[in-house]
């Protein structure tokens, strides 16, 4: 009997101490190269994830519909991506939650068009290359209805941002719709310019960063680490501003004067701007009727195929938790 006991204890503890020094799988995180995201892989370089407490996977994808495909198919955590995004997942049967805004875009999504074309009017009839069911196929919706036009007065050319680019260079099309720095490479070297950008429709197009209700649920301790390394991040970023351009550039493979230009296109949100726009407890900020009323706007375009409580999309739990130093 001793013998027995003896035995079962040292299972008990070898038991244990496997337990106790398992980790835990790493966050993977799903983002495209655009320049209110990128401070994600300044977190990874600098070791903010770590110091943290938190292990991190970045997938970088093309575009923000593979982000979308690769987040409902179950291969990531977690994305950034536009308020778009979210809302599409979630009429779609796929769970998600915004857990704190990155940036607005603030000119650095826009339509590039030939130099012959003078007026958004002149875009009736022409052919256009934009990706279906992106927040750039929204942005160009937004763009047509300012000249009396709707999407049935275009033809539509459905491509990623590097197919528009080229497609857009070579003359296949006279008009694509993307982000810089891709708009400012086609403008310049396909005789074209930016017609209508970002800037012309404030605080309309949000980046996010999104997590499945079940990783908050199972690790909320995982997932306030990420929001502190991106706070962190920030933090570092806006204390070496240029030594970040440089990382930053050298991520996205540009040089650094193009890299401070598609800075200039957004507007980044830090946690002040968060805690604005999510609100307090028991008294729901802007975004909440922002994002309800994006979604009201997609539902009758029939972007989205139904309507959710936008309490079931945003989260603010996090934003509330952290402190304004």
């Amino acid at each position: 009997m001793n013998i027995f006991k003896s035995f079962f204890f040292t299972l008990c503890i070898l038991f244990l101490s496997t337990t106790a020094f398992a980790k835990d799988p790493p966050i993977r995180i799903g983002f495209n190269t655009w320049p209110g995201y990128d401070a994600l892989s300044i977190a990874q370089q600098k070791g903010f994830f770590e110091k943290e407490g938190v292990s991190v996977e970045l997938l970088v994808f093309e575009s923000l519909t593979d982000i979308q495909a690769s987040y409902e198919r179950g291969e990531i955590d977690m994305m950034a991506s536009t308020t778009l995004e979210v809302l599409s997942s979630q009429s779609r049967g796929y769970p998600v939650q915004t857990i704190l805004m990155t940036d607005y875009s603030n000119g650095a999504d826009a339509i590039c068009v030939k130099n012959n074309i003078k007026s958004l009017s002149e875009l009736k009839g022409k052919m256009v290359a934009v990706e279906i069911g992106s927040i750039g196929h929204y942005m160009l919706l937004r763009a047509l209805q300012k000249a009396g036009l709707t999407l049935k007065d275009v033809s539509i050319e459905n491509m990623v941002t590097t197919e528009a680019e080229k497609a857009f260079i070579d003359g296949v099309v006279q008009v694509m719709v993307s982000w810089d720095p891709f708009i400012s490479r086609a403008a310049k070297n396909g005789e074209g310019y930016v017609i209508f950008s970002s800037s012309e429709i404030p605080g309309e197009i949000v980046d996010t960063l999104s997590a499945r209700p079940s990783l908050i649920k199972s690790r909320p301790n995982a997932v306030e680490a990420v929001v502190r390394a991106w706070y962190r991040t920030m933090d570092w970023i806006k204390d070496n501003p240029e030594e970040a351009v440089s990382m930053l550039a050298k991520f996205e493979k540009l040089s650094i004067q193009e890299m401070k230009k598609t800075l200039e296109g957004i507007q980044p949100l830090h946690l002040k701007e968060n805690q604005k726009a999510f609100g307090e407890k028991g008294k729901p900020g802007p975004l909440f009727a922002n994002t309800e009323a994006f979604q009201k706007f997609l539902l009758e375009y029939r972007v989205l195929k139904k309507k959710n409580p936008i309490s079931d999309i945003l989260n603010p739990r996090f934003i509330w938790k952290l402190e304004v130093e």
